[in-house]
Formats: structure tokens, C-alpha cells, sequence
């Protein structure tokens, strides 16, 4: 499933889970959030903004405690090989989570390509 946001008017996160391989305008490929599970989802996330190549947003090997769903903005997911060659493993746009930890920890660092907005979820409360 992949996850898309879009904003409303009102002052809450529109989240829907989509089948990758279906058009949404297939019956049934998109499921809405209720606005209750928007809200419960919106009070666990803090808003993050991040400057176009600062600091990274996780790095690679660091104990996962967040995912993030990024509002606006790109970022680049580079995994660093034993050599030390970074490469560039995926682009993260506008309405994708990032950070999925692999045995508890990041397997990639996530860098801002552009100013960023992001939501930061702990993995712990979204676990419940």
C-alpha cells in the first residue's frame, strides 16, 4: 500500500492507502481515512521543516524511532556502501512515507534535496 496526503481547508491531513499497481480510479483501489483516524493519526505527528541540503533527516544505521510522510518538498534516500561510495537508492515526493526501519534501524540515510515539510511519527505510538 502506499499512502497519499493532500490538504483541505480545514486544518487536518487527508491520508488515503493505495494499491501501487491500481489506478485509483478503479473500484475499491483507495481506502479513506475516517476524519477520526485523521485526527488520532494528525495528533501524533509533529510537523518538521527541513532546509534544502542541511543536516540529514536520519542517517543510515541509526535507531529507527520515526516515520516520516513528507508533505512538501523531496528528499533523496542514499545508502553508503562499505567502500564509502554513496549512492542514491530512491527520490521521496509529496505524499510518501520514508524512514521504514529494517531490524529496528534505518537502512538508508534521507537527505532534503529542497526545503522540506515533513510529519514525524514515533514508531512506537503508531505500533499500538
Amino acid at each position: 500500500m502506499k499512502f497519499r496526503a493532500a490538504r483541505t481547508d480545514q486544518p487536518s491531513l487527508a491520508l488515503r492507502a493505495e494499491h501501487p499497481w491500481q489506478s485509483s480510479d478503479q473500484n475499491g483501489s483507495t481506502i479513506e481515512l475516517l476524519p477520526s483516524e485523521r485526527t488520532e493519526l494528525l495528533l501524533l505527528g509533529e510537523l518538521l521543516t527541513v532546509k534544502a541540503h542541511s543536516a540529514p533527516i536520519f542517517m543510515q544505521g541509526e535507531r529507527a524511532k520515526h516515520l516520516y510522510y513528507l508533505d512538501e518538498g523531496v528528499v533523496q534516500g542514499r545508502h553508503t556502501i562499505r567502500n564509502g561510495v554513496r549512492q542514491s537508492v530512491a527520490l521521496f515526493w509529496p505524499g510518501d512515507f520514508f524512514g521504514l526501519p529494517r531490524d529496528g534501524c534505518f537502512f538508508n540515510s534521507a537527505e532534503a534535496v529542497t526545503n522540506c515539510t515533513a510529519y514525524k511519527f514515533p514508531i512506537k505510538d503508531l505500533e499500538k
